[in-house]
């Protein structure tokens, strides 16, 4: 079972370096790599390039475009039956890729898989706010179906994924709202999408200068659980206007 690694990338050198040793201290060897860089201006794709002895690299130029037409782009050029996406800041566990191909091997139900994202920085409160946050994502996963996936941790499978027609067309919260997908497709046709509090990724936390843009966020975040409050909030959210398109 291949695991294609799908990530955007742009101008993250100081993070790119844990990320890519991380990938290569996995102890299941069966994955490729899926890098989509958006015109990095600073020493990223030199890093990357520098990687290629320890695993399969497929690196992308890809002009500066929403997250979600990033992700979509990586996602066409991968050849994995299932997506692992995440960002070019996070860390794995040595582990994970075993056990996420150990989860969908064992279940042949199991159409998406995510947990927990624990911040290697940013002090207590970020990382009792995140611990926080993914207690109330695994008690919706598990009590209510309610599967919300971050972007540091979703796996999908591959066939799914472009049944659902990939990432919706969204500047935020592109993430959540394909688990909202994920979750109507699985009640209505079956199959299990499944939070798993004991699995993990790390990440370095980005610090918000902006307390109003930091609140809408998490307002569009917690919209994924209540469809009240995501109708309320509709009219602030908006399409990036470019669609993405399977060719």
């Amino acid at each position: 079972m291949i695991i294609s690694v799908v990530v955007p990338n742009l101008n993250e050198e100081k993070s790119l370096p844990y990320f890519l040793d991380s990938l290569r201290r996995q102890k299941y060897r069966d994955y490729e790599l899926v890098v989509v860089d958006g015109g990095s201006s600073d020493r990223s794709r030199s890093i990357i390039d520098g990687y290629r002895f320890f695993f399969p690299v497929t690196g992308l130029i890809n002009n500066t475009r929403h997250i979600a037409f990033v992700r979509n782009f990586g996602a066409t050029c991968a050849r994995g039956e299932l997506l692992l996406f995440t960002n070019s800041d996070a860390v794995f566990p040595e582990w994970l890729l075993m056990e996420i191909a150990f989860y969908f091997k064992m279940d042949p139900n199991l159409q998406a898989l995510s947990g927990r994202t624990v911040p290697y920085n940013g002090g207590f409160l970020c990382f009792a706010g995140y611990y926080c946050f993914d207690l109330i994502r695994a008690f919706m996963a598990r009590r209510l179906g309610k599967f919300s996936p971050s972007g540091n941790f979703l796996v999908i499978k591959t066939d799914l994924f472009w049944t659902l027609g990939g990432f919706p067309n969204a500047k935020i919260n592109e993430d959540g709202t394909l688990g909202h997908m994920i979750s109507e497709h699985c009640s209505v046709y079956g199959g299990k999408a499944v939070f798993d509090f004991g699995m993990w990724a790390g990440h370095f936390a980005k610090r918000w200068k902006n307390p109003l843009k930091t609140l809408f966020f998490y307002s569009y975040v917690f919209g994924n659980f209540n469809q009240v409050l995501k109708r309320i909030l509709a009219p602030l959210e908006k399409n990036s206007g470019e669609v993405f398109s399977r060719k």
